[in-house]
């Protein structure tokens, strides 16, 4: 028989009488997989719902992004509580992300801390990352389980270029950059796919030609059918995920962020490292996903210019 996976219950409440099972699911889904969704009433005979997540940090992100979120016009109340505390809510003690990044519009209603002398710094607590930090007034960071940090010694890696969207400039040799890709993030570990998806009749020649020499798989995809190279480049990416959980770094050169609920379940529920490379029009809801990234302008700015031969005219 096989076992039981883990799940991580996320507690919703102040829930309205439209509200069903289906509904919840479709608001919750794209945090990262699901094992279930339960609607039940609490002693008091109010509406409660239960979405069991199978980890821990997307669970987290759940609770912490949905609370007081409107689903079928309500304003409905979150709850998750982190286990490595012994039940107890530590929002309190645990910085929010939004405040981090100048954004939390929920001011003092806020449950998550706001300390000034935790965002100048940039020292996280080391007593916070074994659990032993109670001290809602210290000033390192106690960041949430989902933006702890994670080193880059992941032993897989997958490229993934959505070329339409990161355009090398004519003057650039795509082999240049395929080298400083590979020597940046690859040595000493294993490339498992190198892909780029685009409609060959957008890309010049040249550069097709280049990458297929420098063994990057270049898979054509008709412009006419909608979004069709984002999805075939999210579904290999999901794929990549789903072999490589946990020892796997993923490098994304795109700025789309329709790319970001796809990063959101491999970083958050298969624990991928995310490199992003990408261009300044850049969502920061994409950007925020990355553990590192890079403007791609910057990123090709050293890299040597080819020659291109000019030819005169009579």
């Amino acid at each position: 028989m096989e076992p039981k996976k883990t799940t991580y219950a996320v507690w919703v409440g102040n829930l309205s009488d439209e509200i069903t099972e289906l509904i919840l699911f479709n608001e919750f889904k794209h945090f990262g997989p699901i094992c279930s969704v339960k609607l039940q009433q609490s002693k008091d005979g109010r509406r409660i719902g239960f979405i069991n997540f199978y980890s821990k940090e997307v669970a987290e992100v759940a609770s912490n992004d949905m609370d007081d979120a409107i689903v079928c016009g309500v304003k409905i109340k979150t709850s998750y509580k982190n286990e490595d505390h012994k039940g107890q809510d530590i929002r309190p003690l645990t910085d929010c992300q939004y405040f981090m990044r100048n954004s939390c519009t929920k001011g003092g209603g806020c449950k998550f801390r706001h300390n000034d002398s935790a965002k100048r710094s940039t020292v996280v607590c080391p007593k916070w990352l074994e659990h032993k930090c109670m001290e809602e007034s210290c000033s390192k960071r106690h960041p949430g389980a989902n933006v702890i940090k994670r080193d880059a010694s992941e032993k897989f890696v997958g490229v993934y270029w959505d070329i339409e969207n990161c355009q090398l400039p004519s003057k650039i040799n795509p082999d240049g950059f395929v080298h400083k890709i590979r020597s940046r993030f690859l040595k000493g570990k294993t490339l498992v796919e190198f892909l780029c998806v685009c409609d060959n009749t957008n890309v010049s020649k040249s550069v097709i030609d280049g990458l297929s020499k420098e063994q990057v798989d270049v898979l054509h995809v008709s412009a006419t059918a909608k979004n069709a190279a984002d999805d075939k480049l999210k579904l290999r990416m999901q794929e990549f995920g789903d072999k490589n959980s946990k020892q796997a770094m993923l490098i994304l050169i795109s700025g789309d962020v329709n790319f970001a609920p796809v990063l959101n379940i491999l970083k958050h529920s298969h624990q991928v490292y995310v490199v992003l490379i990408h261009n300044r029009q850049a969502s920061s809801t994409l950007t925020s996903l990355a553990d590192e990234k890079y403007v791609f302008d910057e990123f090709i700015a050293d890299i040597p210019s080819r020659h291109i031969p000019v030819v005169s005219s009579y």
